[in-house]
């Protein structure tokens, strides 16, 4: 089982992307593992879990635009969707994403011990989505 010691408590996945077109688009913001296991995929950190998902204007300043719709789904509120509504075609956007590890407390251990988790930003819906944007290396979690 796994213990209240998992270390870091909190990770981000930032991510950058352009709106395809004027109007409207809704974001994913996807996790995966591979141990396809939804009780070791890594929540959002709940205080309240919108205010843990941040939009920035693309040269990391706040958001000039109307605020997104933010909802989550999957287990441990692991994936992310955000609706955007009036944006401007070619517009670019920031997202950070603030996870807990701490979310994984008292799931069973994995086997084999390591984890390996992928972060993707896909644009429509059903999620994923088409991805048009990825975590190149990933994030690795070890047991001992």
């Amino acid at each position: 089982m796994i213990s209240q010691s998992v270390n870091p408590g909190v990770f981000f996945y930032y991510t950058k992307f352009s709106a395809p077109a004027a109007g409207s688009l809704t974001v994913n913001i996807n996790q995966v593992n591979s141990q396809s296991r939804p009780d070791l995929l890594f929540g959002v950190l709940q205080a309240p879990a919108t205010s843990q998902v941040m939009v920035f204007n693309g040269d990391c300043t706040n958001f000039s635009g109307t605020q997104p719709t933010i909802t989550f789904s999957g287990t441990n509120s692991s994936q992310v969707q955000l609706t955007f509504t009036g944006l401007s075609a070619g517009q670019t956007i920031i997202v950070s994403v603030k996870y807990t590890t701490k979310s994984i407390v008292g799931a069973a251990a994995p086997s084999p011990s390591t984890v390996h988790y992928d972060f993707s930003t896909g644009f429509g819906s059903p999620a994923p989505g088409t991805i048009v944007d990825t975590d190149p290396g990933g994030l690795d979690l070890v047991t001992p």
